[in-house]
């Protein structure tokens, strides 16, 4: 692999039915709803069983390496890149 890396530390899952408030909002998921957030959100198109017993070890690999949590956000895209830089300078310090 060539060019920048960075780890990823946390994943966010948003989900239009969380829409609500003015703060971005996060809640921790339980090692088995964060498996089934991150598989439900990806995309594999692979037809051979192999190929999909790696993807799902890769993905319970990184449930155990990553954060993943569920996110609630303002509703429109104003209220969202308000709340956003709100988030993110509050986990920056």
């Amino acid at each position: 692999m060539e060019g920048p890396t960075a780890d990823l530390d946390l994943i966010l899952f948003l989900d239009r039915s969380r829409r609500r408030g003015t703060d971005l909002t996060t809640s921790t998921l339980e090692k088995p709803d964060a498996l089934v957030s991150l598989m439900a959100h990806d995309f594999l198109g692979a037809a051979e069983p192999r190929t999909w017993r790696r993807f799902f070890g890769d993905a319970v690999a990184m449930i155990r390496l990553v954060e993943l949590r569920a996110a609630s956000v303002p509703d429109g895209l104003e209220r969202l890149a308000t709340a956003a830089t709100r988030y993110m300078s509050s986990t920056a310090s």
